[in-house]
């Protein structure tokens, strides 16, 4: 995300279904840990937004035999080694306003660290 004056944002979001998200930690797993570390050593925060909540990803689903909590294992594994922050949102209409609330206060943010930088010059 790039703001006025050239300001860029470090982070990015990453959304999943229940089914995108077993899926990459199953069979997926391997590629989202190097993407992870990846963003790790490049100073990029990573949000995995969670289409759900954490009793429906527990669950799990019924198409595959993986345990919803080994999943969430996983998701708090990647938390502790990457600094992986994750969102459950009930919705995709509740996921999107809360991606632009987030990105406005980090714009309104940068700006004003931007600011005082220049006025401590």
């Amino acid at each position: 995300m790039e703001y006025e004056g050239g300001l860029k944002s470090n982070v990015i979001f990453e959304r999943k279904n229940l089914c995108d998200l077993i899926s990459t930690m199953t069979k997926g797993y391997p590629r989202f840990k190097k993407e992870m570390k990846r963003a790790y050593d490049n100073d990029i925060k990573l949000i995995l937004v969670i289409e759900g909540n954490r009793a429906k990803v527990k669950k799990g689903h019924k198409f595959t035999k993986v345990k919803g909590i080994s999943i969430i294992k996983k998701i708090n594994t990647l938390r502790h080694r990457y600094g992986l922050e994750f969102w459950y949102c009930a919705n995709r209409v509740e996921m999107a306003n809360r991606i632009i609330d987030f990105y406005k206060s980090l714009g309104q943010e940068l700006l004003r660290e931007q600011k005082n930088a220049k006025r401590n010059i």
